[in-house]
């Protein structure tokens, strides 16, 4: 069971990030057709490779374990199979493509979330504006970015340029952010069903409630597991955790406090830089962003 606590964390990354499929609903023809067949072949496609890097891990010599210890284990299957070539090792390469591929679309996917967030009133509304030649969220993206990129630099130098020491700790971030955020949507989904059954949202989840029940098991069983990483694997795990909580507990803190201004000023000042409560409201009935030709989708769910 200790072994098991101990990697069930990281075989979450095989999964991780099919949650930003969603968000492309509005970019979608006919969302209510292709998100549905969209999600099940994603999801399907990432099972059969999950499963499929398990056994052919399992398959080269010496074995699972010698395979878990090495840094670069599809690096050393190649070597396996190919020989440790040059050759082999510079046709590598080709994987930096799927990685930048990965990487990409989680820059626009954070870039999406920030502007909506910046929509709704709880960040700045400059955020949420739209290139003008390309109609993305440039400035969120930007944003997004930056911070991103000013973290995993004050990290490096803070842990003494140490990069297994960075990447101990952004992993913990990692997981910790991602595992609550998919408790909260999941949870929110089901709330929905429940409380508002005639709202017709762009598309249907094609796992219903019985996906989500199983999909909220499955982040809470994971939850337990990223909390016990700093028992079986170091300090450092606890430093991302514990950074995590801090972040969250200042964002909740902002959070309040933006929404209180927007109920005590009915017109806030345009210096202020956030939206008024009629505008919250005129984007969750699902108003279209300014400059946008897509419509809000607030209930995709």
């Amino acid at each position: 069971m200790d072994g098991l606590a101990s990697v069930w964390p990281f075989s979450f990354w095989f999964f991780l990030g099919i949650e930003d499929l969603p968000l492309k609903a509005e970019y979608t023809i006919n969302p209510e057709r292709e998100m549905p067949h969209g999600l099940v072949l994603g999801l399907g496609t990432l099972a059969v490779l999950a499963f499929a890097t398990y056994f052919v891990s399992a398959s080269v010599p010496p074995g699972a374990s010698w395979m878990a210890a090495t840094t670069y284990p599809m690096l050393e299957g190649y070597y396996y199979v190919f020989g440790a070539s040059e050759v082999t090792r510079w046709s590598c390469l080709i994987l930096v493509a799927g990685l930048m591929s990965s990487l990409h679309s989680f820059v626009f996917a954070s870039g999406e979330l920030i502007a909506q967030m910046a929509e709704y009133g709880l960040l700045p509304t400059s955020l949420g504006s739209e290139s003008a030649t390309f109609s993305t969220p440039a400035a969120a993206i930007t944003a997004g970015s930056v911070a991103a990129a000013a973290m995993a630099l004050s990290l490096y130098f803070t842990l003494g340029q140490n990069v297994e020491k960075v990447t101990d700790v952004t992993i913990a971030m990692c997981l910790l952010f991602t595992l609550i955020s998919y408790v909260v949507q999941l949870g929110c989904f089901l709330w929905l069903r429940r409380e508002k059954p005639n709202v017709r949202p762009s598309f249907r989840s094609p796992f219903g409630v019985a996906g989500a029940v199983i999909g909220l098991a499955v982040c809470l069983v994971t939850l337990a597991t990223v909390l016990y990483l700093p028992v079986r694997m170091g300090r450092f795990y606890c430093y991302g955790l514990v950074l995590a909580a801090a972040m969250m507990a200042i964002a909740v803190v902002a959070h309040d406090v933006v929404a209180r201004r927007s109920r005590e000023d009915t017109n806030p000042s345009a210096e202020a830089g956030f939206a008024s409560p009629g505008a919250l409201s005129l984007q969750a009935a699902g108003h279209r962003r300014p400059g946008s030709d897509h419509a809000a989708a607030p209930d995709r769910l």
